[in-house]
């Protein structure tokens, strides 16, 4: 399993960024907020969503990711340079915790749903995780374990009711302003 730091301290594609983390304790949301306002890339990232090419990392995007408490997913919204949604990628993960500068982690369990910001809805890297079954990284626990969470999460999207999607919006916007403000 990956260890996967809410900071992305080795993200080589990004030159410079500025982050902004905040606790969020509400009827809508429960958990740690991280924005990370993209200011210079090396090279822009584009990924093939739904059979169209989407770029999601650039100069003046920001990625949003969220830590649902008590959950077994991370959500990290995306963001182009016009504020606009681009797409929702689902971590679903094993463990989550806290290093010792405060900074939220998951341990990715390879399954991930990515919804477009048509809501176009994919599960992908079903073969890294058979593959981490494979070579002994996850046990069969952790296999099953990360399906269930997966298909949980699928039936929520399908019966729109998983809120943690467009409240990343409003999330965006406050922490975007507050970002913003540091300057």
């Amino acid at each position: 399993m990956k260890r996967k730091y809410a900071n992305r301290p080795n993200w080589k594609r990004v030159i410079s960024r500025k982050m902004i983390m905040e606790k969020f304790d509400n009827h809508r949301f429960k958990g740690y907020a991280v924005l990370i306002h993209i200011e210079k890339v090396r090279e822009a990232l584009w990924v093939d969503l739904g059979g169209k090419k989407q770029c999601v990392v650039d100069n003046g995007y920001s990625w949003l990711t969220l830590f649902p408490e008590n959950q077994s997913y991370v959500v990290t919204a995306m963001f182009n340079n016009q504020n606009e949604i681009v797409q929702w990628y689902i971590d679903i993960c094993k463990e989550r915790g806290f290093t010792d500068k405060g900074i939220p982690w998951y341990d990715d369990l390879y399954l991930d749903i990515i919804i477009s910001s048509d809501l176009h809805i994919s599960l992908i890297d079903e073969d890294d995780l058979a593959l981490a079954l494979e070579q002994n990284i996850i046990n069969q626990a952790d296999f099953d374990f990360a399906y269930q969470e997966a298909n949980k999460l699928l039936k929520q999207l399908r019966e729109n009711e998983l809120t943690i999607l467009k409240y990343s919006e409003e999330i965006y916007s406050i922490l975007s302003k507050r970002l913003e403000e540091q300057k």
